[in-house]
């Protein structure tokens, strides 16, 4: 659409969506993400004893439960993921 100071404008591509940045990653998280945001320290050590490799699973936004810990200061929760 033109623009009123500067003329004609490309409009910019679509962001691009991390959620899909790496073939088959899922478009959203798993328990274990879900708990490590929550600062849920039980359940994620509940469900790292039943399946040790939810550890490395990618959820939104490739985001590995770590991170979710860490991003919102749950250092308790992410010292069980290490």
């Amino acid at each position: 659409p033109p623009c009123a100071s500067h003329g004609s404008i490309d409009p910019l591509p679509p962001p691009r969506d991390a959620r899909v940045a790496e073939k088959g990653a899922p478009i959203t998280n798993l328990p274990i993400h879900t708990a490590a945001l929550a600062g849920n320290l039980s359940e994620v050590k509940r469900l790292i004893i039943d399946r040790p490799g939810l550890v490395h699973k990618r959820g939104l936004y490739l985001r590995t439960p770590l991170l979710c810990a860490a991003s919102r200061g749950h250092l308790d929760v992410r010292s069980s993921l290490t």
